[in-house]
């Protein structure tokens, strides 16, 4: 009889409580500051170019093989760089949003940016070019160098005879 009680209990206050429903096309779900979507290609505004020089590490990191790219010599007097990005493709239907061509780049030229509508009927509307990666890119802030970790002790403040 308690088991009973507690159930109606329960549905009455389901009952009154309002919904929780978001209407997904109009209302927009909050996305946590670190949320994993789509690997993207990142844009200089300074130089008004793309910041990747490629250097072909992401593609050859990439567990699931679903970047490729190719190079060109860089003719420009903008900046530096020796090669710039011809064509890069990224199979988003390949990806497993891993991340780990973000963390070997050492250029900083793509991140993990918050786009995650690719629903669609066509598998080959989700290999991405670099034209659409800096597209979902905008907003996307870029990473200048990796953060040290905060934990980690520094030589010398351990006593090594605490050590067993």
């Amino acid at each position: 009889m308690k088991g009973i009680l507690g159930g109606f209990v329960q549905t009455i206050k389901s009952f009154l409580t309002p919904p929780i429903t978001r209407l997904y096309p109009y209302e927009r779900p909050p996305l946590e500051p670190r949320y994993f979507g789509a690997p993207s290609l990142l844009w200089d505004d300074k130089v008004d170019e793309i910041v990747c020089v490629a250097c072909n590490i992401c593609a050859r990191s990439c567990p699931d093989d679903c970047i490729h790219l190719t190079g060109e010599k860089y003719e420009g007097g903008k900046t530096t760089k020796k090669n710039i990005v011809k064509d890069y493709f990224i199979d988003l239907g390949r990806c497993s949003y891993c991340g780990i061509c973000v963390e070997v780049c050492p250029f900083d030229a793509n991140e993990m940016s918050p786009h995650f509508e690719l629903s669609t009927y066509d598998r080959q509307q989700l290999v991405y070019d670099k034209d659409q990666l800096v597209k979902i890119a905008r907003g996307v802030q870029r990473r200048m160098g990796k953060p040290d970790p905060q934990d980690v002790p520094v030589m010398g403040t351990i006593d090594p005879s605490q050590w067993r």
